[in-house]
C-alpha cells in the first residue's frame, strides 16, 4: 500500500506526467482494474487504485508496469513471499524496475527462515495469522528470493535507518 501517499505526492509534484497507480491492501474486496474515487483522502484522490491482496494466489493485475515501488511492505506478508514476488515479476515490463525497501533489523523469533512462512491458504486464515511484521529478511535471503522469482538485484544498499534498499530487474536467460 502507499501508506499516506507522501512519496507518490512528491513524485507527482516533480513530474505530473508520471502515471501513478496504487495497490491498496484490502482483505475483503478485489479490483483487477484501477479505479478512481474509492478513497477520499488526499493524496489518494489524485491517483487511481487497485485494491486486494497481492499474496492471494487468485488475485491478478493483468498489466505491465515500468516501475513498481514496495517500501516497507514485504515484512508484512503473512504468507510466503515467493508467490507474491513472482507475481510482481510478471507485472514488470521487460525493462521494468522494482524498488524495494524492507527492515534490516534482524530476525523476529516467529519463523527460522522465510521457507517456514506458510503458503497462502485462505483470506480467513490470513486474517487470523496477520501480525504486522511477520518476518525480517537478511541480505542473502533477499537475493535468494529474488533469484527464485526470476529477478536479479542490480543495486543494494543499507540506509542509515538500517533498511535494505534494492533496485531489482527481471532476469532474462
Amino acid at each position: 500500500g502507499p501508506g499516506k501517499g507522501l512519496f507518490s505526492a512528491v513524485v507527482h509534484y516533480v513530474n505530473p506526467d508520471i502515471r501513478i497507480e496504487w495497490l491498496m491492501f484490502d482483505m475483503e474486496e478485489k479490483s483487477m482494474e484501477a479505479i478512481e474515487g474509492r478513497y477520499n483522502w488526499w493524496p489518494a484522490t489524485m491517483f487511481r487504485s487497485y485494491f486486494g491482496m497481492i499474496e492471494e494466489p487468485q488475485y491478478r493485475i493483468d498489466r505491465k508496469f515500468d516501475i513498481i515501488v514496495m517500501t516497507e511492505v514485504m515484512e508484512h506478508f503473512s504468507a510466503n513471499p515467493r508467490a507474491a514476488l513472482c507475481k510482481i515479476a510478471d507485472m514488470m515490463t521487460e525493462d521494468g524496475e522494482l524498488y524495494l525497501s524492507t527492515p534490516n533489523w534482524g530476525h523476529l523469533p516467529i519463523y527460522d527462515t522465510y521457507y517456514d512462512i506458510p503458503d497462502f491458504t485462505s483470506v480467513e486464515e490470513y486474517k487470523a495469522s496477520y501480525m504486522g511484521h511477520s518476518y525480517q529478511y537478511t541480505k542473502d535471503e533477499l537475493y535468494q528470493i529474488m533469484g527464485e522469482c526470476g529477478l536479479r538485484v542490480e543495486r543494494y544498499a543499507v540506509t542509515e535507518g538500517n533498511n535494505h534498499n534494492l533496485l531489482v530487474k527481471r532476469q532474462y536467460m
